[in-house]
């Protein structure tokens, strides 16, 4: 989150917390660190995004983590796929095809702002002979500024 890595992907294998900690814990540090930042969180399945979504807001509102970093949600931040804080950072959770037009992951500023979180972009049926490539979100990734923070996590 200080900015030497600016693109990375993490592979390892199903069960071993990757979907805790590269989506819900990066998302609420991000957050603890910069009330402002802003996530797009992208995955092949709308049940899938819309969960980590919840758990990501469920952490952030839980008194231990208000104990460490207050933060305040806005009042109409009441939607699983898409809520925000007070200072205007937030989360657009979306599935593989899902719009993620007018919502930017990250800001033009110092300093980190937020992040392009891709998990299990693909189904995993489609694993075998699939490539990323051919995927919708891949093809949301190539009109990305090459300067936006990405992560995937496969």
């Amino acid at each position: 989150m200080g900015g030497e890595i600016t693109r990375l992907i993490i592979n390892i294998p199903p069960g071993f917390t990757k979907t805790q900690m590269c989506v819900v814990d990066f998302v609420a540090r991000g957050l603890a660190i910069n009330p402002r930042a802003r996530f797009i969180h992208a995955s092949y399945s709308e049940a899938l995004v819309q969960e980590n979504s919840l758990a990501i807001r469920d952490t952030v509102t839980s008194e231990d983590y208000q104990a460490l970093w207050p933060l305040e949600l806005r009042k109409d931040a009441k939607a699983k796929g898409l809520w925000k804080t007070r200072e205007g950072g937030g989360i657009l959770a979306r599935p593989s095809g899902g719009s993620i037009t007018g919502f930017r992951a990250g800001r033009m500023e110092p300093g980190f702002s937020g992040a392009l979180i891709i998990d299990d972009p693909l189904k995993p049926d489609m694993r075998s002979g699939a490539s990323l490539a051919s995927s919708s979100i891949d093809a949301g990734i190539r009109r990305l500024n090459p300067a936006s923070p990405m992560k995937t996590c496969q």
